[in-house]
């Protein structure tokens, strides 16, 4: 799977799986837009996000985060 945007939010999200998809979408959207994200990056990451199953939205936001701890 390659990245929709060369871009990541500092976040891990890999404590959020299992947790609802809209709220781990919701946390993605807050953080990027915190870090400076256009509205155009952040619609680009859900739209490919909403694309498939929750594995895939799941694994796509984690594509585009990094934890602080790396």
């Amino acid at each position: 799977m390659e990245k929709v945007i060369d871009k990541t939010v500092n976040h891990d999200f890999t404590y959020h799986y299992g947790e609802n998809a809209f709220a781990i979408m919701g946390i993605f959207k807050q953080k990027a837009r915190k870090e400076g994200w256009s509205t155009t990056e952040i619609s680009a990451v859900l739209d490919e996000a909403m694309k498939d199953d929750y594995d895939h939205l799941f694994n796509v936001i984690c594509l585009h985060s990094t934890s602080q701890h790396n």
